[in-house]
């Protein structure tokens, strides 16, 4: 089994919810949750946490087995992840990496496990986690992009579109060098659930993924 590092890129200020990171989440942090994802997932070795926040250079290591790497102030702002993930690339040595954010509460440490699995049993240069939608989409020009609106049929029958969920990436060194980013040229996917997979942005998306996540501990 190859060595698998986990990247988790946490900044200290966020724009569209501020203060997302370290807001309560049904008794923790959100930033918490990730973590403890990971560090039930046997196939990941490695959990390095890009920051600039002190809380979390303070904190966090003493509830997780975890390396804090330091963001550079050349990273502060509005620096993409791209940027951090070279940059960890460059630093960190490992056979191949796993891309995730704190603001994914809901993911379950079972999907990382197999989406490592999948990843390393399969010939792809790399993988991302998708959602699978079967709605009638149009694009911004109104045009139909996965249905003929004179000739409508079930949703369930049309063929899915999938959104990049931003759950899961994992790639390795060389993806990075020859694209300058985490999906290559022959990548596979990984479908999540439309719960599983809630991205937070926005406060309703916070309101949303706590109530699922309480419910789904809770069962």
């Amino acid at each position: 089994m190859p060595e698998v590092t986990a990247i988790v890129p946490i900044r200290e200020k966020s724009e569209r919810l501020p203060n997302k990171n370290f807001r309560d989440f049904n008794g923790k942090p959100l930033y918490y949750w990730i973590l403890e994802t990971l560090s039930n997932v046997e196939e990941v070795d490695r959990v390095v946490v890009n920051t600039n926040s002190e809380k979390i250079m303070a904190n966090a290591p003493e509830h997780f087995e975890i390396e804090i790497s330091e963001r550079p102030e050349r990273f502060y702002g509005d620096s993409t992840t791209r940027n951090i993930i070279q940059y960890e690339v460059n630093r960190v040595e490992t056979d191949v990496y796993l891309q995730t954010f704190c603001t994914n509460p809901l993911l379950k440490s079972t999907s990382v496990s197999g989406a490592v699995q999948k990843f390393t049993n399969t010939s792809c240069d790399s993988l991302m986690s998708v959602t699978r939608h079967q709605k009638r989409m149009f694009t911004e020009d109104l045009d139909p992009i996965n249905h003929d609106p004179y000739n409508r049929v079930p949703t369930q029958e049309l063929p899915p579109i999938y959104e990049d969920n931003s759950n899961i990436y994992i790639f390795t060194e060389e993806v990075i060098e020859k694209k300058g980013d985490r999906i290559g040229t022959d990548y596979e996917i990984y479908e999540l659930g439309k719960i599983e997979s809630l991205d937070i942005d926005y406060k309703t998306d916070f309101e949303m993924a706590k109530y699922f996540h309480k419910r789904r501990n809770q069962e």
